[in-house]
């Protein structure tokens, strides 16, 4: 078959040019005793030159018993060093192919993991580069506020918490005259159980807790008054806390973000310097 020689041609041009090639055998009345002497006379057999050793019984086939003389040696003919099966040739050549078919795939697959991880790469950048941008506008809308804004805002919290207290005890209070009320309701109703004297002291009771009622009255306008103003000076440094707020857990988010962007974009550049490292098959 004609491309299972040109596979074997190959084969040989390979062995040929890479692979030591045995020359000479030795002949039939040669006798060697050690190791050594083997050695010398395989190294003479692969055409390595004459190796001289005194102590050899028996020779060479045309050469000195003392001598192994590559000239000497039967020298094997050139189809013999480089014969090889067509069938091996294809058999090499195959798994050659296989290798490189495999070497072509994981080329081909570095080279799309490449194309994606540099499209990770720009959207990395991309994200970052808005970060950045967000960043730089958290960070205005920040510089909006000064010390004085917060100190402000913190002595209003202050007087919202006191204004709530407040109203807590006047709530007390106005439930303790109310229960008096109406244990004086209860005694009008049985009017033959009281005193001369007993409803001389109700009538000056009474008049007391008018004029204590005209008080009270008049201070719980004056913290009605006080607890809407306070309550809309509350809801605005409430409006103002909760930007803040939220504008604080927005700049932690964007630097998360930002710390992340830089660790993706820092892993990226490895990987694809790591890439780029990789011998071309």
């Amino acid at each position: 078959v004609p491309q299972i020689n040109h596979y074997s041609k190959i084969y040989n041009d390979l062995h040929e040019g890479i692979i030591p090639q045995r020359k000479f055998k030795r002949g039939s009345d040669l006798k060697i005793s050690t190791l050594l002497e083997d050695a010398y006379c395989t190294l003479a057999e692969f055409g390595r030159g004459p190796i001289k050793d005194a102590n050899l019984e028996g020779g060479l086939e045309g050469a000195s018993t003392t001598v192994f003389q590559p000239d000497n040696l039967e020298e094997l003919g050139e189809k013999k060093r480089l014969k090889v099966s067509t069938k091996i040739a294809k058999k090499i050549f195959e798994e050659i192919d296989v290798q490189t078919a495999i070497a072509e795939k994981n080329l081909r697959e570095l080279e799309t993991q490449l194309k994606a991880k540099e499209q990770e790469l720009a959207e990395a950048e991309a994200d970052y580069a808005a970060a950045l941008r967000k960043e730089k506008e958290v960070e205005e809308i920040y510089k909006r506020f000064t010390p004085e804004e917060i100190e402000e805002a913190r002595t209003l919290m202050a007087e919202v918490e006191a204004m709530k207290k407040r109203e807590q005890e006047f709530k007390d209070d106005a439930e303790a005259e109310l229960e008096a009320i109406r244990q004086e309701i209860l005694a009008y109703e049985n009017p033959e159980e009281i005193t001369e004297e007993q409803v001389r002291e109700m009538e000056e009771k009474l008049a007391a807790e008018r004029l204590r009622l005209a008080e009270v009255n008049d201070r719980k306008t004056n913290l009605m008054e006080e607890k809407t103003r306070l309550t809309a000076e509350y809801n605005e440094l409430n409006d103002q806390r909760r930007e803040f707020n939220r504008l604080v857990e927005r700049m932690k988010e964007e630097c998360e973000r930002n710390q992340q962007l830089r660790r993706l974009l820092t892993q990226l550049e490895r990987e694809e310097a790591a890439q780029q490292n990789v011998p071309q098959s």
